[in-house]
């Protein structure tokens, strides 16, 4: 009565090939290497994990290149879901959309012009 000796349907496997994220476990069932969800190798099972919220929230977070501000957000010390600015020291969600926000705020603009214009100072000093 197990489902696992029975090889998945050839829509599953369609769909799996079609997702590069997805991968056919011994089991029988479909795990998302993005998010690390099994689920039945049913395909509106598989097509409601991959259209909603979680995997697509999971995917653009994945997708996202957080060293595009690598010299001002760093990774935070004590938690592994925020960045930490180094311009405004204060800790940043690590959602794409949070970091956008405060990377084109004015707070974040007007303390980096005024890092660099102390950076310049210094630098014709010497």
């Amino acid at each position: 009565m197990s489902s696992s000796s029975a090889p998945p349907p050839k829509a599953v496997v369609d769909f799996v090939a079609a997702h590069s994220d997805a991968e056919v476990l011994d089991s029988g069932k479909v795990r998302c290497s993005t998010t690390g969800h099994e689920c039945l190798p049913q395909l509106d099972v598989l097509r409601a994990h991959w259209e909603g919220k979680t995997y697509r929230k999971k995917a653009a977070l994945v997708a996202y290149d957080f060293e595009q501000h690598a010299p001002y957000l760093v990774p935070h010390k004590q938690s592994k879901h925020l960045l930490y600015c180094t311009v405004t020291r204060q800790p940043v969600s690590r959602q794409p959309s949070a970091v956008e926000g405060h990377v084109n705020g004015k707070r974040f603009k007007r303390m980096l012009a005024e890092r660099e214009a102390a950076q310049a100072k210094r630098n014709r000093r010497r």
